[in-house]
């Protein structure tokens, strides 16, 4: 991992200053406590720069920055040539073919490049946007960093964005461009910027107009060429050397990912699942382990338990940027020992894109009475926000409406079909959004690269009808091509049949099914309850002290957007009630620890 920042025409700002915002930043990661700073100032002192990364024991291959005559390139994250072409992860690299990185770039990455004799700045974010870029606007000039709490500290920001809070507490990201923090924008993925005098600017290569206009064209992507595309893709992100970690699960996500690694000839893979006994998770991983040979490993939460439960959330909103629902909380197990040279987690994000999104998303994008017009797809992306707006004001309610609200209205403008808004809204709000923070959730540890947020998985997967993608047949026809036995292992959930013209029946049966089991849903079994995530188990064994955090701050002015009255019953409801509403306590608990707890222990 690298935090950078570089400040443009800001008074009073020097490497001295900047650098010690940076390393202030890198407090949350223990294992940058013997990093390596560097910063660098333009001839005319307009522009500095200052970074900070883990120590070159641990880098392994990474040449995280690299210097030629008077430009300076540096990155964080993971870039991958998507043909292989040169080592995205050496600065050298990326500063010798800088004009064709959006061009052939992918991985979740951010870069920089300053010209410090002409002080010309420019950045990119990876497709997607998942290992974020943020502005802010400071004393006339402008500072761009990788790190919201860089550009809190450094802009002295600290009032709560309204917009922000608001999806967070709605849908479980800030939503668009807002972080938690009014005056801090995070950048669009899939462009170059460039900053200069006049601001910053954005020239864009990837966007949702750009696949709309690719998918009513006559271009049809083959199944066997995009699997092959992966593959190589795979291979390039794999290559590096360092050691590379694979999350495997029941679902299909990772039964794919295993299939692309297996064909890629990747070494140095390995396999695990984080959790208990006894999961659901676990027992699917392991029998599709047993289907192709490989070992596999659990990797316990349960070590976490001796911790302190402060510690652990002062801890994860630190490094998250208050950005990640403390519902993440487990994902700290991984940093209880500090691995000897980082690594690269190969992940599943993104793949629902081929599947028309999650919850709702399907059923959106496939039931008739549901596709008669725009405003009901956009009350069903709103949906998500259902069970959680019992803590948010009606303020705060509202913004987040007219937000989704002018999200469908500019991807309609785009040529998107109505059925297809919530599976716009989920791969190009969600994904970048609320995918952004396992970046950081990793980055002690390892750097995350998801096959799924690439541009030819993407085109591939909107260029099919919604039909074809509720029967998951990117998935299908992606594994058919490169592994028949993996397609072929039992899911807990068989695969539709591959019959596009009874998609639109199947969603209106599975629907009305669902609807009956929510109608039936009762108190979980014993079982159930023994195998819960573990931020459940966290959240119940700390209830006293959560209640103490979010009600101990009267004047918060996140009490201008949360219902306190609505958070005092759900503390001292009984426990069923309570848990009923546990994740959207959770959700304001992280609010309060970003705002409030982080500073105050």
């Amino acid at each position: 991992m690298q935090l950078f920042c570089v400040s443009s025409r800001v008074p009073g700002v020097d490497e001295r200053s900047l650098s010690a915002v940076v390393r202030k930043a890198g407090d949350a990661f223990p294992q940058l406590a013997r990093g390596e700073p560097w910063a660098v100032t333009s001839s005319s002192s307009e522009v500095v720069v200052a970074a900070f990364h883990h120590p070159a024991g641990m880098v392994g291959p990474r040449s995280y920055h690299a210097r030629k005559g008077d430009v300076v390139v540096a990155f964080d994250g993971w870039p991958v040539h998507r043909f292989a072409g040169w080592p995205g992860h050496d600065a050298a690299a990326l500063l010798a073919n800088w004009s064709e990185l959006t061009n052939v770039a992918e991985g979740q990455f951010s870069a920089l490049r300053v010209d410090l004799d002409s002080d010309d700045i420019s950045f990119v974010t990876d497709a997607f946007g998942i290992a974020p870029l943020y502005h802010a606007s400071c004393d006339g000039g402008h500072l761009v960093a990788n790190s919201v709490e860089v550009l809190r500290l450094a802009a002295r920001l600290d009032e709560p964005s309204l917009l922000g809070v608001s999806s967070f507490a709605a849908l479980g990201w800030p939503t668009g461009e807002t972080t938690l923090l009014a005056g801090v924008q995070a950048l669009a993925g899939g462009s170059e910027y460039r900053l200069s005098g006049a601001g910053l600017t954005r020239r864009p290569y990837f966007t949702p107009a750009q696949v709309a206009a690719g998918a009513r064209s006559s271009v049809r992507f083959c199944a066997d060429e995009v699997a092959s595309e992966l593959v190589s893709l795979t291979a390039s992100a794999a290559e590096g050397g360092g050691p590379v970690d694979c999350g495997l699960t029941a679902g299909r996500d990772t039964r794919l990912l295993l299939a692309l690694i297996l064909a890629s000839g990747a070494g140095n893979v390995r396999y695990f699942t984080g959790g208990r006994e006894g999961d659901g998770d676990v027992e699917g991983a392991r029998q599709v382990a047993s289907a192709v040979g490989i070992r596999h490993e659990l990797r316990s939460v349960d070590a976490l338990d001796k911790g302190d439960p402060g510690g652990l959330a002062k801890t994860f909103v630190s490094q998250t940027d208050g950005l990640s629902s403390l519902i993440q909380i487990g994902d700290l197990h991984d940093q209880l020992v500090a691995p000897r040279t980082l690594g690269l987690k190969v992940t599943g994000l993104g793949g629902e894109i081929g599947r028309c999104g999650v919850r709702t998303g399907p059923y959106a994008a496939n039931v008739p009475l549901l596709t008669c017009s725009a405003r009901v797809q956009q009350e069903l992306i709103l949906e998500r926000a259902r069970a959680f707006r019992t803590f948010m004001t009606a303020d705060a309610r509202r913004l987040v409406s007219t937000h989704v609200r002018a999200f469908t209205t500019a991807r309609l403008s785009e040529g998107w079909g109505r059925r297809e808004l919530g599976e716009a809204h989920y791969a190009f709000d969600r994904v970048p959004r609320w995918g952004s923070t396992g970046v950081r959730r990793l980055a002690a540890i390892d750097d995350l690269f998801s096959p799924y947020c690439s541009r030819i998985y993407a085109n591939y997967c909107f260029s099919l009808t919604p039909d074809e993608r509720y029967l998951e047949a990117p998935h299908y026809r992606i594994l058919t091509s490169l592994s028949p036995t993996l397609r072929d292992v039992e899911f807990s959930k068989r695969w539709r049949r591959q019959e596009p013209a009874r998609a639109r029946l199947l969603a209106s049966a599975d629907l009305a099914r669902s609807l009956v089991r929510r109608r039936r849903r009762g108190i979980p079994s014993p079982a159930q309850a023994a195998i819960q995530p573990y931020w459940v188990s966290w959240f119940d064994s700390n209830l006293r002290e959560h209640r103490e955090l979010c009600l101990s701050v009267p004047g918060s002015p996140l009490w201008s957007l949360l219902d306190r009255a609505a958070v005092e019953r759900a503390f001292a409801a009984e426990q069923r009630e309570r848990a009923r509403l546990r994740e959207g306590l959770t959700r304001v608990l992280t609010l309060f620890w970003y705002f409030h707890g982080r500073h105050a222990f």
